[in-house]
């Protein structure tokens, strides 16, 4: 338990082999520990500082790493006594408590001695035991060493140690004793006795604060802490997060171990590689991935007689070679030991269980393997063995291999379920063709006999003999029927809900598949009702399967037959709720494409599905399916409907759902519908301007969506919410100038979806997730005037389409950040950067196009879209003429094109493609002096504003556009009128700037509305020459980087130019910078 032993067989590191994998580094492991000395500087700093320590951060960053070889060696160096902690929570342990003052007397005695040793009782709290007065630890040479109690992977009591009720009871006497010694608290029972006696009191010194605590965790814990606050306060006051590497760091943790061993060249492929191809400048590292393909290289090289890493040892992906080790670990192992890895050594949620060293030997030789399997298991650093109260203990090496070896738990599950409904289904299958023959022979020998009658009594007793054994072979095949539906209705609806959460979705299609085809197979006097209801259910889920692998014309197809099937069940009469469920859920399923992915469905088909299902939904006989199936329902139904109508559909199905347990948790599924549905509710508020309220509901879906994972850490739906959740929350926290908040739920989101992606990799919304999430942490980065950055975070999300994981739909999803990337590159002054984007991105826009309907006008509608961002790109480069040309002839295109009445996402798209041509032909008309042609254009785009996520979005493009219009008018000798708009326009921007607003797009459109200001002004005058002062300084204020922008050097040369002019309007006007979301 304290002090952590590395294993049978611990790595041994010298030149040849300098980097560990995935075992921790320790102090005497050191020297090899390179790139976190910030970090170890960083967590020394707040150590000595404050009583109580916490550092958090995610699984893999290399906190055991971190605290033993570079805080350790540190603070022993400056009069620590580190206590390395890790409590034992199983039943025959003793109490954390005394585990923890055994493991201050092992430390304490290798490092001093106690003044006055023997004054510790047992029982005694630990704060008593830290108190005794006079009691001081000291080194050899006298001088006092200070205790620092280090608890790493502290999450483990809120899992280990919630394992049954004595080890919960355990848990929360830790928890309260260890708060009374981090808040420096006489414990409540020290007090007591005192109060009886109070020459008690004269044993202790209450003015002692001579020892540290430092807690450390993984961050999906983060809200277990927050539960802590009442009972230790001073837990959320010292935290520090551990981050992944930066590009220089990780460079540092290759080169410095490595020495001759690799190249600066390899060793950046090799950043760049773990890093999913970033550049090293925007790489984001985890130490513990590093390392293990580190030692992967390296045991490649030392096989091949290599004197050094070369750049072809790189192949595959970062997963692909954990994986691999995985396998290759267990290639030559009976496969029994693949389940106790597995099934012992796993949680059901996900987490690393350490188990006694006898249990998993005697399991191992359970399970045929030889007597040294597990000593082999641990040298080849699958597995590690510690040492906690003289009591060994394995346990899988690190937390990263947990997602390896959870998929192929999962992966080993779902291949034995499959075989086992796949045996079953044939087995029903020929027991119903057994009955078939018999019913068939019966009648046969039933019909003979009957003839016979007439020749003799005992043919006519035969017969009647033959006929009963008909009866019996009807019976026996019906019931064969009804036992071959049971199994149909397990495999379409209880197997899809266990199925679905894991992403797995492939083999629920096969079985779906295999389940039509037994239907199809069925003889035309066995089809009833029933058989054909299954029969369209499966159409439904194997539709699904095929839905989420991107296959959107077969998945429609057998939406699109289900529903034919479902409705013509209905014409028939059949009014039972599982027709009607199955209507309601393929229109669900069709429609619910609309909202995910834009490319299918219909806004009535949601409506439909909450109607048909509402009866269900409310009846008290209505089935859990169907209350789930309408709240979900229910969700997508209110992205189609006005805000207000929107946020009370929402407020219904959450209500609903937290009637079935949505809220105690007591039903996960309705807990996961919850999440959903209070994100979209706050998406409709923030839109309403209703920040406060969006940021509660957020709030509550991240925390909901916590508790969930840590039960179900692989639960897709909650991966998903988290992303969701993160995302919202860093979007309110842009709009309300908190840009630290912004940027840490922004890196939170792209990482919840990155594990998404992990766990479910075949699926597109996943992908669609991490882009979305990489594509906003640009548009924070732009806000900061941070553009290498912002066109670094783009790269990496269109370096998405090249992993090797990623389904073929992929590259449809990044047309418009591929457009966004090259204004901004364009923007930069690269324009041939920018071209390469956009030919790039008309690759990408034609393989969107491509999945639309043949019949959708949208495809009329995209088949320029690139050429309009390639104008924006030609205006910014410094040719607003052909921009000009280009954009008008566009629009005069767009005119011609008729979008058929009730085709609300043509329509839609149809204005958001005029809205870019005329925001290029606005601005290109403004710098060509051609004031009456840009009115019109501001004018238009006033008239018909975008459809923005909030009230404050639109705000900000209504102002731009009437910064436009004023300048148009100033342009044209209109003053007054110019005045008139530009009021509104200063105001808004003067409200932001007093809420703290800085970003550079802020700036941008500020000061462009000052110059027109200055513009209108009487030349020389005070009001002229206080706007373009104000104008030039929030230029100034803006990055070096943003200001060689275009945008920004376009509008200083104004500035400078008005400052000399004698009052006639400059012609020119900024083109809008940025990611997609700037209008």
């Amino acid at each position: 338990m304290n002090q952590h032993s590395e294993g049978v067989a611990a790595a041994v590191l010298d030149p040849q082999n300098p980097w560990l994998g995935l075992f921790s580094y320790t102090e005497d492991t050191r020297a090899y520990f390179h790139g976190r000395d910030e970090e170890a500087a960083e967590l020394a700093r707040r150590v000595q500082r404050k009583l109580l320590s916490v550092l958090f951060g995610q699984s893999g960053l290399g906190k055991t790493s971190l605290l033993r070889a570079g805080l350790l060696p540190r603070l022993r160096a400056e009069g620590y006594c580190p206590v390395y902690v890790r409590v034992d929570y199983s039943p025959e342990s003793p109490s954390p408590s005394e585990q923890i003052k055994e493991a201050i007397f092992k430390a304490s005695s290798s490092a001093g001695y106690w003044t006055q040793a023997g004054t510790a009782v047992p029982g005694e709290s630990l704060w008593e035991f830290m108190h005794h007065r006079g009691d001081l630890l000291r080194d050899a040479d006298g001088r006092t060493l200070v205790p620092l109690l280090i608890f790493d992977q502290f999450e483990e009591v809120f899992t280990l140690g919630q394992a049954d009720d004595a080890g919960r009871l355990r848990a929360r006497q830790f928890l309260e004793d260890l708060a009374d010694l981090a808040e420096n608290r006489p414990p409540a029972a020290l007090e007591a006795k005192i109060e009886q006696d109070e020459e008690a009191a004269g044993n202790f010194d209450f003015a002692r604060a001579d020892y540290r605590i430092l807690i450390a965790l993984r961050e999906d814990y983060l809200a277990h802490l927050e539960g802590l606050k009442s009972l230790m306060p001073s837990i959320t006051q010292n935290r520090m997060r551990l981050a992944r590497m930066n590009g220089a760091q990780a460079l540092s943790a290759v080169v410095k171990p490595g020495g001759a061993l690799v190249s600066q060249e390899v060793a950046e492929s090799i950043v760049r590689f773990v890093g999913g191809g970033s550049g090293l400048a925007n790489a984001e590292i985890e130490p513990s991935l590093l390392s293990l393909i580190c030692r992967e290289l390296n045991t490649v090289r030392l096989a091949q007689g290599r004197a050094e890493i070369s750049a072809d040892l790189l192949a595959g992906s970062r997963e692909t070679i954990l994986s691999e080790f995985y396998e290759r670990t267990l290639a030559d192992q009976p496969a029994g030991v693949r389940r106790v890895v597995e099934d012992e050594l796993l949680t059901d949620s996900g987490y690393r269980e350490n188990v006694a060293e006898e249990r998993v030997l005697k399991a191992l030789a359970a399970a045929g393997a030889d007597a040294d399997a597990l000593a082999t298991l641990v040298d080849r650093r699958l597995l590690r063995i510690e040492e906690r109260l003289d009591m060994r203990r394995v346990e899988l090496t690190h937390d990263v291999l947990c997602s390896v070896v959870v998929a192929s738990r999962e992966l080993r599950h779902e291949r034995e379920a499959r075989d086992e409904a796949q045996r079953q289904l044939a087995l029903q299958q020929e027991r119903e063709a057994a009955t078939q023959r018999a019913l068939v022979r019966a009648r046969a020998i039933a019909g003979v006999c009957a003839l016979l009658m007439v020749v003799a009594v005992i043919g006519a007793a035969f017969g009647w003999i033959s006929l009963d054994r008909a009866r019996k072979a009807d019976a026996q095949a019906q019931q064969a029927r009804g036992d071959a539906e049971k199994l149909v209705g397990f495999l379409i609806e209880d197997f899809y809900s266990e199925l679905a959460p894991t992403g797995r979705l492939e083999t629920l299609g096969k079985l779906a598949h295999m389940t039509v085809s037994y239907y199809d197979g069925l003889p035309a006097e066995l089809v009833t009702p029933r058989t054909r209801a299954l029969r369209a259910m499966a159409l439904v889920r194997e539709g699904a399967a095929l839905d989420a692998n991107g296959d959107l014309d077969g998945a429609y197809a057998r939406f699109e037959e289900a529903q034919a099937e479902f409705e013509a069940l209905r014409t028939e009469g059949d009014t039972s709720d599982t027709a009607t469920y199955g209507l309601a859920l393929a229109l669900f399923s069709q429609g619910r494409g609309l909202i995910s992915n834009g490319v299918r469905g219909t806004p009535e088909q949601p409506a439909q599905a909450v109607d048909l299902l509402r009866p269900l939904a409310y009846s008290a006989e209505g089935s859990r399916e169907a209350r789930l199936l309408y709240a979900e329902a229910l969700n997508y139904f209110s992205h189609t409907q006005d805000k207000e109508a929107g946020v009370a559909s929402a407020a219904e199905g959450r209500k609903l759902l937290a009637g079935m347990g949505a809220l105690d948790l007591s039903d996960l599924k309705a807990t996961s519908g919850y999440a959903d549905l209070a994100d979209s509710q706050a998406r409709h508020l923030l839109a309403l301007g209703r920040t406060e309220e969006a940021k509660a509901l957020s709030r509550e879906v991240y925390s909901l969506t916590e508790k969930v994972l840590v039960r179900q850490p692989g639960d897709l739906h909650s991966l998903a919410n988290r992303y969701l959740a993160a995302n919202m929350l860093s979007e309110v926290a842009s709009l309300q100038q908190d840009p630290a908040v912004a940027m840490d739920f922004a890196d939170r989101a792209i990482q919840a979806a990155e594990d998404s992606v992990r766990f479910n990799p075949a699926n597109l919304e996943t992908w669609a997730s991490w882009i979305s999430g990489l594509d906003f942490m640009a548009y924070l980065q732009l806000a900061r005037g941070e553009i290498s950055r912002a066109i670094g975070s783009m790269e990496a999300g269109l370096a998405l389409e090249n992993d090797p994981r990623a389904p073929a739909g992929v590259g449809t999803m990044l047309a418009p950040m591929r457009a966004a990337l090259a204004n901004l590159q364009a923007q930069s002054g690269d324009t041939a950067a920018a071209r390469r984007s956009i030919e790039a991105g008309r690759r990408n826009a034609d393989a969107f196009i491509a999945r639309l309907p043949a019949e959708d006008p949208r495809r009329q509608i995209f088949a320029n879209a690139i050429d309009r961002w390639s104008n924006r790109v030609t205006l910014v480069s410094g040719d607003p003429a052909t921009a000009l040309a280009s954009a008008t002839a566009d629009l005069e295109s767009l005119d011609r094109i008729v979008v058929p009445e009730g085709q609300t996402s043509a329509g839609q798209a149809l204005l958001g493609e005029r809205r870019n041509s005329l925001t290029t032909a606005a601005n290109a008309a403004i710098q060509l002096g051609r004031g009456a042609q840009a009115e019109k254009m501001a004018r238009e785009l006033l008239a018909h504003p975008p459809r923005q996520a909030s009230e404050l979005d639109l705000r900000i493009v209504t102002s731009r556009h009437r910064t436009q219009l004023a300048h148009a008018l100033a342009m044209q000798g209109r003053n007054a009128e110019a005045r008139t708009e530009l009021a509104e326009s200063l105001r808004f921007n003067r409200e932001r700037q007093q809420a703290g607003e800085s970003s550079i797009v802020f700036a941008r459109d500020f000061a462009h509305a000052l110059y027109v200001d200055a513009l209108v002004s009487p030349a020389g005058s005070a009001e002229r020459s206080r706007a373009l002062a104000e104008a030039g300084g929030l230029i100034a204020g803006t990055s070096a980087e943003a200001r060689q922008t275009s945008d920004m050097r376009l509008l200083s040369r104004w500035i400078a130019a008005a400052g000399t002019a004698s009052g006639t309007a400059a012609a020119g006007s900024p083109a809008t910078a940025g990611p997609a979301r700037a209008d």
